[in-house]
């Protein structure tokens, strides 16, 4: 079960890290050539659409929808790994997974997931602060010896 989380870490910062890439990368360049002398009407339209489909794609598909499961997957598999040792860090991982896993009904109009993804990824912040305040604290040894054994 460690190994399977690592995967979906790593996946959840990889989609999340795509998503963001846009604002460095494709959205400056857009901005630039829409305000560019010379650029058409039809130029700006397409630099438009480009950005809307960019931010469709890349913000909500990629980072947000995908980056939403695999964290909250993550957060789940490191949860469950935590449970024998630290049962309420553990337990308030999965409710945190299950805010961040909410959010993923945004786009159907569910009104309520945006509040809700926004205060389980605010908590989520603190509890892997906790996390690696146990690790740091020499709760490592133990955490890790559990991990290995559940994998």
């Amino acid at each position: 079960m460690a190994g399977l989380s690592i995967g979906f870490g790593a996946l959840a910062g990889l989609v999340q890290a795509l998503g963001l890439l846009r604002w460095v990368i494709l959205i400056p360049n857009l901005a630039a050539h829409y305000v560019a002398p010379g650029t058409t009407e039809l130029q700006q339209a397409m630099d438009v659409a480009i950005f809307d489909f960019a931010n469709q794609y890349l913000g909500a598909g990629v980072g947000e929808h995908m980056g939403y499961l695999f964290t909250a997957v993550w957060t789940a598999l490191i949860s469950i790994l935590l449970v024998k040792d630290h049962r309420i860090v553990a337990l308030g991982g999965l409710v945190i997974a299950a805010g961040v896993a909410f959010g993923l009904l945004e786009p159907f109009g569910v009104a309520l997931a945006g509040p809700v993804v926004a205060i389980s990824f605010s908590l989520w912040a603190v509890w892997t602060l906790i996390v690696g305040v146990l690790i740091l604290r020499g709760e490592r040894t133990r955490t890790v010896g559990t991990m290995a054994q559940t994998a």
